[in-house]
């Protein structure tokens, strides 16, 4: 089966990264053909892994990241339709691994009121909203330690 993963940024060290790993390689030892959308990639890409870099480019982390998911966006909608995953929140994903606390709640209980009017808010509680709002068909999975 063809399977398509989303990372923003992939770096050996990173801890989100190191569970991006473990799961793309265990889909490979199980046969799957395996497409990875990143904006950028440190280190060897795996034989197993057809990496396609998202060439777009932005002055704003946000900007960046929507740039990123309209080009995704296109670029799979040229293809037959196959699972989409991810370890970010953002649209287009049929899965998802859950490793971090939900950005809502941390910013309605630990940021001033000011903070819930910046673009910044608005963009990842619209992305967490792609995710696990009542319109989402995503599934979502909760990484453990094993």
């Amino acid at each position: 089966m063809k399977l398509s993963f989303l990372i923003y940024s992939y770096f050996p060290y990173g801890g989100q990264q190191r569970d991006f790993f473990r799961i793309v390689q265990e889909c490979a030892k199980k046969g799957h053909q395996l497409d990875v959308y990143a904006l950028r990639w440190q280190g060897e890409v795996p034989e197993y892994i057809n990496l396609i870099k998202v060439p777009v480019r932005a002055h704003t982390r946000i900007k960046l990241y929507q740039r990123f998911t309209a080009w995704v966006e296109q670029k799979l909608s040229e293809k037959p339709p196959h699972p989409v995953i991810g370890l970010s929140k953002m649209p287009l994903l049929d899965f998802y691994f859950a490793a971090d606390p939900c950005f809502v709640e941390k910013a309605q209980t630990q940021r001033s009121a000011y903070y819930k009017i910046t673009g910044r808010y608005r963009h990842f509680k619209k992305y967490e909203e792609a995710v696990f709002g009542a319109g989402s068909n995503t599934e979502v999975f909760i990484l453990s330690p094993q």
